[in-house]
């Protein structure tokens, strides 16, 4: 709180390497429990989850036993 009024401040920085391995920890717990992810994201607002959102659906091919759902 800055003179009485609330900001905020967000910034982001993904690479896809970083995404990749996030990602394969989702499929992979996926695999030992519900055989579902989803991928929760921004696109329409933020580059770094149009990133995410590519890098998940390119790893999607990989995990072809995995129901996919986008959020």
């Amino acid at each position: 709180v800055e003179d009485g009024v609330e900001s905020a401040w967000d910034t982001m920085l993904y690479n896809e390497n970083e995404v990749r391995r996030i990602a394969r920890v989702a499929f992979e717990s996926a695999r030992k429990r519900h055989k579902l992810v989803t991928n929760v994201d921004k696109a329409n607002v933020l580059e770094s989850s149009r990133l995410w959102r590519k890098v998940f659906k390119a790893l999607t091919e990989e995990y072809p036993d995995i129901a996919v759902d986008y959020m």
